[in-house]
Parts: structure tokens; sequence; C-alpha cells
């Protein structure tokens, strides 16, 4: 009986170390893509960007294309200087390091209609400092090795 409680507490802890790890790929503006009319700002912030995801641009490419810029070429909607450029409707952003990221796209007129997205992409669990583990937290732990180790000793 004591087994079964001790391999339900690994369980439960491994499945909490393998929830950290996963990237998650965001298709920019859900269902609706990256195009005109899609409120980006609205889905953005109903998103969290952490370092390993990936950001998914999906348009048509005669339409649309994806340039990452600077914040004062999007704010004003200038590509002045682009950073990258993609146009082949189906554009994978990796998000290699924290911080603000800036994309519109660069066809006249789209992105003063609203197709500009800014994320601001957050550390990972396992680049970010670790926080100290609650104390009740790290005495389930600690009664569970403890009784681990009691139950497993031979004689």
């Amino acid at each position: 009986m004591a087994s079964r409680e001790m391999l339900i507490i690994l369980l439960v802890f491994a499945s909490t170390l393998i929830g950290l790890a996963v990237p998650t790929d965001h298709t920019i503006g859900g269902p609706s893509g990256w195009t005109v009319g899609t409120n980006l700002g609205t889905w953005a912030a109903g998103q969290t960007f952490a370092v390993g995801d990936n950001l998914v641009f999906a348009y048509p490419s005669a339409f649309h294309d994806v340039v990452e810029v600077t914040k004062p070429e999007f704010d004003s909607c200038q590509a002045v200087k682009p950073l990258i450029t993609f146009a082949n409707g189906n554009s994978i952003v990796p998000l290699t390091t924290p911080g603000k990221r800036y994309f519109i796209c660069g066809m006249p007129g789209h992105c003063t209609q609203g197709m500009k997205l800014e994320v601001n992409v957050i550390p990972t669990a396992n680049s970010a400092p670790t926080a100290p583990v609650p104390n009740s937290v790290n005495s389930i732990y600690k009664r569970a090795f403890t009784f681990f180790c009691s139950t497993n000793t031979t004689s």
C-alpha cells in the first residue's frame, strides 16, 4: 500500500517536470490567422510566450508577409530597416531569447489596419532562477523519500 502511495507521488512530481519543458507553437491570430481584421492585440493578450516556443504565421503569400521590426517601426508601421522578412506563407519564428519582439505586415496599408503583433517573451522555467520549494511541498517529498528508503532496506 505504501509503495503505491510513493509511486503516485513520483508520478505527480515527474508529470510536473515534464509540463515545464514542453514548448508551444503559437499559431498567430488563432483560427483567423495572420490577416487584416484579426484583433491580434487581443489574441496576444491571451497567450504566454516563452523562450523555446515558436510563432507560426500562416497566411496567403500573395497578399501578406511578416516583417520583424524595431519598436519605433512597429509604432509607425514603417519597416525602414526590417530585422527579417518572411514571405513564404507559413513562417515559423523561434523564440530564443526573452524580451519584446515586434512584427508587422509589410504590404501597403495592412499594418495600419491592425496587422501588427507585439509579443513579450518570458524566460522558460529552466532558464529562470529557481525559487525555493514551499515548505509543505518540501515536507511531502522528504516524507516520501524517508518512507521509500525505510521500506527498501535489506537485512
